[in-house]
């Protein structure tokens, strides 16, 4: 992540046009000082790569920097050589009848065959993972919010309208964003309207490669390069996970505002895997949910890590592991009381 020394407010929308790429580089908020050339051409190019995305904006009130130029903004992930979704053929239909429970769609557990694979909660009863009541209108239930569970949404083959509500994540993101530069962290990513409990944000997306390909980009990192590797490890172990198709999703040169998402040890946001094609454990989509009621301009975090692999990590430990292995973990920078002082690249 860029850290930059000049103090030079400066804030910017994603231009249509070649005309508004160059009147949004002078839009500033009080004195600064003049970007240099260079750095009005890597802000172009940003700009241009944020063209295909709507209401998402940039800012920076801290420095002239710009967010790296060979990040590319995709709609989609691509799929890498060697990469094969499963075909639709195996995919299938929930048979619940557009006029059960119009406008919400799917209403009735007995009908939905979409949450057959869904676990059960702690009363060992399984529910649809979207409410349908005016307050929490599909957002995420309290007992998904809280788990660690998979989404199950319905798809093409199902009876049910598009309007159903167990369709959330597929129609994609609904709020604005901003993307920001922070004080101390990098660039960071902030919602431009209030969000609910459950509050669907944004999906990750990326370069969706084999398993055996993340491990060579994983070894070409240096120890102070951010990780931006996602495993499609939800499944691993069971029946259904063919071990030969392993992928891991890279964000680092192309993907979604959510590439920009920061790391907290006390988090607003939580990440949950979704599939469409329910018989396709290798590939799915990796979502982002709002923990909490979260004001609009507050920045949006999630915790890089499962709970599994939560550790405290105190200065004299850092110290051991530098001298240890050579290199020093990265200073938590969260500033939260649950703060757990380091963590791992």
């Amino acid at each position: 992540l860029s850290r930059g020394t000049r103090p030079s407010p400066l804030s910017t929308y994603a231009p249509r046009d070649a005309k508004q790429i160059l009147s949004a580089i002078v839009v500033s908020r009080g004195p600064r000082l003049q970007p240099t050339l260079e750095e009005i051409r890597d802000r172009n190019r940003f700009l241009e790569n944020l063209r295909v995305l709507n209401n998402v904006n940039l800012i920076n009130d801290v420095d002239n920097a710009s967010p790296p130029t060979d990040f590319r903004f995709i709609e989609k992930s691509v799929l890498g050589p060697g990469v094969e979704r499963a075909t639709e053929d195996v995919m299938l239909g929930c048979g619940c009848q557009k006029k059960y429970g119009q406008p919400f769609g799917c209403v009735y557990l007995d009908y939905c065959s979409c949450i057959e694979d869904s676990a059960v909660d702690n009363h060992g009863k399984k529910s649809f993972p979207y409410g349908a009541s005016e307050a929490n209108y599909r957002c995420l239930r309290p007992a998904y919010l809280n788990s660690r569970n998979h989404i199950y949404e319905c798809n093409s083959r199902c009876d049910c309208t598009e309007r159903c509500k167990n369709r959330v994540v597929q129609h994609g993101r609904q709020v604005k964003l901003e993307i920001f530069k922070t004080k101390n962290r990098g660039w960071g990513l902030r919602c431009k309207d209030d969000l609910k409990q459950g509050q669907f944000i944004e999906t990750y997306r990326g370069e969706i490669i084999t398993s055996e390909e993340a491990d060579k980009r994983g070894k070409d990192l240096t120890h102070d390069q951010a990780n931006f590797l996602f495993d499609f490890d939800k499944f691993a172990g069971t029946i259904l996970f063919d071990e030969s198709r392993q992928y891991v999703c890279d964000g680092r040169h192309m993907g979604s505002p959510a590439r920009f998402i920061n790391h907290s040890c006390d988090p607003n946001c939580r990440l949950f895997t979704v599939s469409y094609n329910h018989n396709d454990r290798n590939i799915y989509e990796l979502a982002f949910f709002a923990r909490q009621p979260i004001p609009r301009g507050t920045e949006l975090t999630f915790d890089y890590y499962d709970e599994e692999e939560r550790t405290v990590i105190t200065d004299e430990m850092a110290d051991e592991i530098e001298e240890y292995k050579g290199y020093r973990p990265t200073k938590c920078l969260c500033g939260n009381e649950e703060c757990r002082g380091y963590f791992f690249n």
